[in-house]
């Protein structure tokens, strides 16, 4: 009667391993998250980045005149940074009163005074710099 009840602790052992490996199978066909290493932000470039003009302030700026459009009633500076509004590169502007350009020639080194509207940017002064006598 002992060797009657052999076989069932190996078969206990059985039915639990096929269990376990039948639970690591399912286990392993289950799709795997996948993590993915968050991404650092976009960086910007100072040089060339400028902040949100304000409406209706006065920005300074000192550059040379390069096209002048009479009839039209604008002119093309190649500025240095303008601080607080833009970095240095070559623009077109309107100017507030034509006659502003009637005291300017291409080639000249200016003062100029930028305001924002809220719908452009334009010229409200403009003065030819006085060259150093060497």
């Amino acid at each position: 009667m002992p060797n009657e009840h052999n076989w069932v602790r190996p078969l206990i052992c059985l039915t639990i391993l096929s269990i376990f490996m039948t639970m690591g199978c399912a286990r392993q066909l289950q799709p795997q998250k996948v993590e993915t290493p968050a991404q650092p932000a976009p960086t910007v470039d100072q040089a060339i980045a400028a902040p949100s003009p304000i409406t209706n302030k006065p920005y300074p700026g000192v550059g040379i005149v390069k096209l002048i459009n009479h009839k039209e009633g604008w002119i093309e500076i190649n500025h240095e940074p303008i601080p607080d509004l833009m970095p240095a590169m070559e623009m077109e502007w309107s100017v507030q009163k034509r006659s502003l350009l009637d005291h300017v020639s291409v080639g000249d080194k200016v003062n100029f005074t930028i305001v924002d509207t809220g719908k452009a940017q334009i010229i409200t002064e403009l003065k030819r710099m006085n060259e150093q006598k060497k």
